[in-house]
Formats: structure tokens, C-alpha cells, sequence
């Protein structure tokens, strides 16, 4: 019988990921017992990351140890694949962070009323987000979890269920449903393209349109949401109009153009 890549079920992958934090719990326990302490003396945020960094390590490195054990190497294809696509996929990340993502993110902390009213990201949060995050979650989420869920389940049941993990890991459920989305579309072109590389690109873009959402709200809008001209002042109802025409056209051209799969 030919070993699969581990993880290849859903009770398998929601157990490596448990079982990775509690390995982890030790080398990231001290950071986070003595952040206040830390925090007097290293920039804002960085003990939270330097935490993120360490987990995800470990996580990453016990697949590619029980893979190993199993005589299975990762083959990472970090080579950049539908390059006449990527303006249409980029365009689909900023316009949905800017007329749906945000949006929803807003309605909720008013919903629930909570002070969404800091006022923005220190560089730890910002280099982090953009240089560090989209690597480790692409190499997890669609170079280790994809690949072993894809040797046990359909294509389309990968993508769903790779995607509804990698919206719960990141644990905030204002967040939940924008990262769901974003597992569906990185799964999906990961899949179309088997590049890493692309995927690692168009997360790196998810965040950066984000911080630029954000940006934009502080900077025209009103942080604490309650008419829709709070979202980026005046022009909000235009501009989210056009977003939500851009998104839909780039979608359907995304899905028409992408069917040679070349693995």
C-alpha cells in the first residue's frame, strides 16, 4: 500500500495542527509569560510574532518529519505559473478586502459593539503580515495540508476543507469568513497551478490590501462603523460599487481562463 502524505484526513490534520501547538507550548511559553517584560525592551508586537514564527515552525517541520519517517519528500514549486493572470487575481484580493472583507469586519465590531477605533499597525505588524505570514501559511496550509488531503479526498472536498481550516486557524471570527475565502481561491489557483510561489504572491497581496483597507478607513472613513460613508467617506458607495463589478469580472475571467491544469 502507498503511504499518503500526512495529513491526509480531516481528524488528521485537526490533530497535527493541536498536536504542533503543544509541541510548540514549551519554546513559546517564556515569550508569552514575559511579553509585558519583553515588550519594555523589543519593538511592539514582535514577542507575538516571534511566538506566530515559532509555532508555525514546528508545525511545518513535524509533517516533514512524520513524511520523512514515511519515506515521503516535499517538492515545493515555488516557480510563478499564469503570469498573464496574476493583475485579474490581484485585482479580485484588493476588491474583495476593500468592498467585502472590511465591510463585514466593520458591521461585526459594531454588531458586537467593539471599539474598533486603534489606530493603525506598528512595522513589526506590518513586515510581519507581509513578509513572514504568507511563506509559513502557504508552505502549511497548501504545501503540506492541501497535498495531503488531496491524496485522499476530490479536488473540490480539498479546497473546501483546506480553506474552512486555514479560516478557523486564524482564530479571530471577525476574520473567519475572509480567510475561508481566500482558502478557496489560493486552494483553487493552487491546485489550477501547483505553484506555491503564486499562492505565496497573492497572500502577500490579501494582506497588504488589508493594511491599505485599513488605511483608508482611518484615513477617510470613520474606524467605528455605522453608515456605509464610514467605510471610506463620501465616495464609499461608488467605490464599493465599482470594487464589487471588478470582482465579479475578474472572477468569471479567472474561472474561464484557468482550466489547463498543468500537473
Amino acid at each position: 500500500m502507498q503511504n499518503k502524505f500526512f495529513p491526509s484526513t480531516i481528524i488528521q490534520t485537526i490533530f497535527y495542527i493541536l498536536i504542533g501547538f503543544v509541541i510548540a507550548t514549551p519554546f513559546a511559553a517564556p515569550l508569552l509569560f514575559f511579553e509585558k517584560q519583553i515588550s519594555e525592551v523589543l519593538p511592539k508586537d514582535l514577542p507575538m510574532y516571534l511566538i506566530y514564527v515559532i509555532v508555525m515552525i514546528i508545525i511545518i517541520l513535524l509533517a516533514h518529519f512524520i513524511n520523512f519517517r514515511r519515506h515521503l519528500n516535499y517538492n515545493y514549486n515555488f516557480k510563478l505559473n499564469k503570469l498573464n493572470l496574476l493583475p485579474f487575481m490581484i485585482l479580485i484580493v484588493f476588491s474583495f478586502q476593500l468592498s467585502l472583507n472590511l465591510p463585514f469586519q466593520k458591521i461585526y465590531h459594531s454588531f458586537i459593539n467593539s471599539n474598533n477605533s486603534d489606530l493603525f499597525y506598528s512595522w513589526v505588524y506590518i513586515t510581519s503580515a507581509l513578509m513572514i505570514v504568507p511563506f509559513l501559511e502557504e508552505i502549511l496550509f497548501r504545501g503540506i495540508i492541501f497535498k495531503g488531503l488531496l491524496s485522499t479526498y476530490s479536488p473540490n472536498k480539498t479546497i473546501i476543507v483546506s480553506a474552512i481550516i486555514f479560516g478557523f486557524f486564524h482564530g479571530q471570527l471577525s476574520m473567519i469568513p475572509g480567510a475561508i475565502f481566500f482558502g478557496l481561491m489560493f486552494g483553487y489557483i493552487y491546485f489550477k497551478t501547483n505553484s506555491l510561489g503564486l499562492t505565496i504572491l497573492l497572500h502577500f497581496a490579501a494582506n497588504l490590501s488589508g493594511i491599505i483597507a485599513s488605511f483608508l478607513n482611518h484615513k477617510y472613513g470613520n474606524p467605528n462603523f455605522s453608515t456605509i460613508s464610514d467605510l471610506y467617506g463620501n465616495v464609499s458607495f461608488l467605490l464599493m460599487v465599482v470594487l464589487l463589478v471588478v470582482f465579479s469580472v475578474c472572477s468569471y475571467i479567472i474561472i474561464k481562463k484557468i482550466n489547463i491544469n498543468p500537473r
